[in-house]
């Protein structure tokens, strides 16, 4: 791999490229397999999406340990007022788990609940999508490189 052709893939997937990947990208290269080149940068990569949600999504993300977290929630919502507030959006089903300030939000609960710690990083997974790099867009990144 040339380091044009590196820079030109580090800067479409945002990141650094692990020594993995650059190992497995290097024949794909001398094949030219950007379809290949494109699943590799894919891997683990995701994206915030919007997903709207209500106490059912909850009971749903969080088994078993939704209905009794929705209860710890409710329960702390009578002493800390934050957490009251930011309930309304919950039980309205509008709370977007895709939201940035809801992710921070939901880790706040983490902290405040740490028995729901765990079940709580799985209902912040549900506002996550799978964000694949087409094989245009590495084939485009490539061809600029050698140009």
């Amino acid at each position: 791999m040339t380091p044009a052709q590196q820079t030109a893939l580090v800067a479409l997937a945002g990141r650094a490229l692990t020594s993995d990947e650059v190992a497995q990208i290097e024949p794909l290269l001398v094949a030219r397999n950007d379809v290949a080149i494109a699943a590799v940068l894919s891997s683990g990569r995701q994206r915030l999406r919007s997903m709207l949600a209500g106490p059912g999504t909850v009971v749903v993300a969080m088994a078993p340990h939704g209905g009794a977290c929705l209860d710890a929630i409710d329960a702390l919502g009578e002493t800390n007022r934050d957490v009251y507030w930011g309930m309304g959006p919950l039980h309205r089903g509008d709370f977007d788990l895709g939201g940035v300030s809801e992710q921070a939000w939901l880790d706040k609960l983490a902290a405040l609940l740490p028995d729901f710690a765990e079940p709580l990083q799985q209902l912040k997974a549900v506002g996550y999508a799978d964000d694949p790099i087409h094989y245009t867009a590495v084939s485009e990144a490539l061809n600029g490189a050698t140009s």
